[in-house]
């Protein structure tokens, strides 16, 4: 009961009738709601510094900072007694933040978008269920006038941290109809490798805002996967002029269809360096049915290897429990009569058509072109 009191506190802290919640910005996690400055609990330094030293996301559009409050020596040096002075029973916060195409937050703002507090436990028991049972029934009360659906997820192994599949992780998701998102979640550490390392089993409770809640969605199909923006079976003039799709366009390697290519210097690119949309030739809408994603690691080989291994990795655990095909291969080039310039990709392939391809092109120095790493998605019917 003790610690149940500690987290109604700590979730109806904001509140002036602590019965409901009319939005999930009610809710506070050491005083810190979502929709907040930063600067709102942290001294322009501190901000300045967790901007600078922040994660940034594989698909860097946020960056996150966690923030150690207690235990072992490890709490976080601040300069902000604001932040300082409000206690948490949490050993940690984690503060996500959007950033722009440069990777710095917008310094008239930095507007938390995520917000997490992390409970460690020294042993692998029953004290995490038990403690997220009481959470969800706490959430349960105060969202009494809020609309939202509830998934409670079975536990799984969590290759994301083990990739040996003994450690697991339990999670609880409230999917509110604002977008916004709440997720309940107990990690279990059962790696003795891992533990000799320091890592603990951990609860984690959440508050995540539209735009995060997006981005973290697992996609269920191959239309839910999107380069730059762009997804398949749609036009291309949703996303680029006429003057632009016909600038650059190329014949593809496929019969009766064409690519145009665009630039991240000519056309703003996010991510990649260059873009290239597949679509049949004489298709007036330009439906899409190949999209194209380049980066250039130029001699950057290992760059280029380990980036391509990250993504897969991260593509594959988004269509896990999907009914999917997966290929891993190296292939050398026949070309290169040194053997040393090789293609390794992976391939995730949908039941009822389509693709997802990650590759890394690695060339030796003899044969001379880029090394480049290229993320497409295919339709089924791109014959």
């Amino acid at each position: 009961m003790k610690r149940l009191f500690f987290f109604i506190v700590l979730l109806s802290l904001s509140l002036n009738n602590p019965s409901k919640a009319d939005s999930i910005q009610d809710f506070e996690i050491k005083g810190i709601s979502l929709g907040q400055s930063l600067f709102d609990h942290f001294v322009k330094e501190d901000v300045l510094y967790y901007d600078a030293y922040g994660t940034k996301w594989l698909n860097p559009r946020f960056k996150s900072v966690t923030l150690n409050l207690k235990k072992n020596g490890k709490k976080t040096f601040s300069r902000s007694p604001k932040f300082d002075e409000i206690e948490s029973i949490y050993d940690a916060i984690q503060i996500t933040w959007k950033i722009d195409n440069a990777g710095n937050g917008d310094f008239n703002n930095f507007k938390v978008q995520g917000l997490s507090g992390i409970l460690y436990y020294e042993t692998v028991n029953n004290n995490c269920a038990n403690d997220a049972k009481e959470v969800i029934e706490v959430f349960n009360s105060l969202l009494l006038n809020t609309n939202y659906t509830f998934d409670d997820v079975p536990e799984k192994p969590f290759n994301k941290l083990d990739n040996t599949g003994k450690s697991t992780n339990k999670l609880s998701r409230y999917n509110l109809m604002s977008g916004e998102g709440i997720m309940i979640g107990c990690t279990y550490i059962r790696n003795n490798e891992l533990i000799k390392k320091g890592e603990k089993s951990f609860l984690r409770v959440s508050l995540q805002s539209k735009e995060v809640r997006d981005f973290l969605s697992p996609a269920g199909n191959l239309k839910d996967f999107l380069i730059e923006g762009i997804t398949t079976n749609k036009s291309l003039l949703d996303y680029f002029s006429l003057e632009n799709i016909q600038y650059k366009q190329f014949n593809a390697g496929t019969k009766n269809y064409l690519y145009s290519k665009f630039t991240k210097n000519t056309n703003n690119l996010e991510i990649y360096d260059e873009l290239r949309v597949h679509y049949k030739e004489n298709d007036s809408n330009y439906k899409i049915k190949g999209v194209q994603g380049w980066l250039y690691f130029w001699d950057k080989k290992d760059e280029c290897l380990l980036k391509q291994k990250e993504i897969s990795k991260e593509i594959f655990e988004d269509f896990a429990n999907r009914d999917i095909q997966k290929l891993t291969k190296k292939v050398i080039d026949k070309t290169d009569k040194s053997k040393e310039s090789f293609e390794i990709y992976t391939v995730i392939r949908f039941p009822k058509g389509g693709l997802i391809a990650v590759s890394c092109s690695i060339w030796s120095k003899k044969m001379k072109p880029i090394n480049t790493l290229t993320v497409s998605i295919y339709t089924g019917d791109y014959k």
